[in-house]
């Protein structure tokens, strides 16, 4: 997708999602009526910024269809302004804050990203972004911080994180027993609620190894719905323990059926609270005030983004080599620091644990961040960051890099599509990108259904494979370090297949 790079386009054009060069693929559609009117009021002054004629457009829309106090704003409308080109206009300004919130929620949705793609986010975003009169209602003008794009920003993902919760993610976690609940999860949504639960005695890995033999073992007759699936008994749980007790990496340390029982207990309980505690109560956003402006707000409106992420970028590579791969494999591949250490323990013999890798993670986001400051302070006399602000910027300096450091294992990826064939690059196409099922899959290359699975398998796992060693020839690993992640690994690369790959 290309950036937007002048005001023209900025005001005029909508981001569509369409074949494009035989491709589905999001691209620009320009609005004449649009097109032509920005050009005409550009040429009154032609060095005008996106934010000046944010606001103008935004007065003039006040101007014409101010407010309503007492207006239902729970409801969000699916139309543009009626006849209001300064709404129009201002509701195209939002594309690019619609994608941004579109991404963010898809990153924090991760485990029902299924039911809710990049395409279905955007499209819920947009459906506020249509609103601009809702979105900048509580915006100030004569606040000496107030900027349209954070604003907007910082309103758009609140109300669409809200409603995905309300429609959805409560109801998924009042419908489902104990269960039925087990069975909705996936791996990497059960992985990051036991995280959540802090508990330093809790072993991530093993209990999701019990989840993944109750899901493998456990398939009742009679299941009548998830509100309904009845917990599995004194046989099952001896199944599933003996299946746990062959799969364990390092045998030693066999469970029986009060354990397994134990183990499913816990993941249950730590899935409850994490669906239920994800997300804010659904709030009334336009009577609630405007948000705060942070110290990464003012950077944003004082410098370029593109000129923000060279600073980071030149902080990181400051960092020592063992530093930048910690990065790289916490934030470029979203391993968790459990993972990280069975990965590297290897190789450093002070990085066994997961405490050990978080105590050095963040050291090293400390020295990241006096760095970025210093340079930004040596650039930027009138905008200088002081060192209590430093905190702050945290989890927006984690964002920077988690970009820079994904591209680099996109590119891998991309390399390594580019020497698959036309028919393997073909079937992951049609399967990962255009979500075909076999049956469609088959029709359309003309061979027979029964075919289609194992050949999807095969081509994953030399694709997997492929992608492992890409990762130890970078990082100057051994393949066989990252055996214990290669199922995350698997999860990084169908992401990057179903949303980001150029077949």
């Amino acid at each position: 997708m290309k950036v937007r790079q002048d005001i023209v386009q900025k005001f005029s054009t909508f981001l569509k999602l369409g074949n494009r060069e035989r491709y589905r693929q999001f691209f620009w559609q320009t609005d004449p009526e649009l097109e032509r009117n920005i050009k005409n009021l550009e040429q009154s002054d032609p060095n005008a910024k996106a934010e000046f004629w944010a606001r103008r457009f935004l007065q003039e829309m006040q101007k014409t269809y101010p407010a309503k106090p007492h207006s239902d704003s729970t409801k969000v409308p699916n139309q543009i302004l009626p006849n209001s080109l300064p709404g129009r206009h201002l509701s195209a300004y939002l594309q690019d804050v619609c994608f941004w919130a579109a991404q963010k929620l898809c990153q924090r949705l991760q485990f029902i990203k299924h039911k809710y793609p990049l395409e279905e986010c955007f499209q819920i975003a947009c459906s506020v972004g249509y609103q601009p009169e809702k979105v900048f209602r509580n915006f100030k003008f004569d606040h000496p911080s107030a900027n349209t794009e954070v604003f907007a920003k910082a309103v758009i993902f609140r109300i669409i994180n809200n409603q995905v919760y309300e429609s959805d993610l409560e109801a998924k976690r009042g419908k489902y027993s104990n269960y039925g609940l087990l069975k909705d999860l996936t791996k990497k949504e059960l992985t990051e609620a036991l995280a959540a639960q802090r508990n330093q005695q809790l072993n991530i890995e093993l209990h999701c190894l019990a989840w993944k033999c109750f899901d493998e073992i456990y398939q009742p007759n009679h299941w009548r719905g998830s509100r309904s699936m009845d917990a599995p008994d004194r046989i099952h749980l001896n199944q599933i323990a003996d299946r746990y007790n062959q799969l364990l990496a390092h045998p030693g340390s066999p469970v029986d059926a009060t354990k397994i029982q134990e183990m499913l207990d816990t993941c249950i309980k730590a899935a409850r609270n994490y669906r239920t505690q994800q997300f804010l109560p659904l709030e009334d956003y336009t009577n609630t005030p405007a948000p705060a402006s942070t110290a990464w707000d003012t950077l944003v409106r004082e410098e370029e983004w593109d000129e923000i992420q060279v600073l980071v970028s030149s902080a990181f590579q400051k960092l020592p080599v063992q530093g930048q791969m910690l990065f790289k494999l916490w934030l470029g591949l979203n391993l968790t620091q459990t993972n990280i250490a069975n990965v590297l323990k290897n190789k450093y013999t002070s990085l066994e644990t997961q405490y050990q890798v978080s105590r050095l993670l963040k050291s090293h986001t400390k020295n990241l961040l006096k760095d970025f400051a210093k340079e930004w302070n040596q650039i930027n006399r009138d905008t200088l960051l002081a060192e209590k602000q430093l905190e702050q910027l945290k989890n927006y300096l984690h964002d920077c890099l988690r970009k820079q450091t994904q591209e680099i294992w996109y590119g891998c990826l991309a390399k390594i599509l580019v020497r698959r064939s036309d028919f393997e690059k073909t079937i992951l196409k049609l399967h990962y990108a255009e979500k075909l099922s076999l049956s469609q899959i088959a029709k359309t290359l003309a061979i027979p259904t029964s075919e289609i699975a194992p050949q999807i398998a095969s081509i994953y796992r030399e694709f997997r494979q492929a992608f492992i060693n890409e990762i130890a020839s970078y990082l100057d690993l051994l393949p066989e370090s990252l055996m214990p992640v290669e199922e995350t690994l698997g999860g990084f690369i169908e992401e990057w297949l179903q949303n980001t790959a150029q077949f």
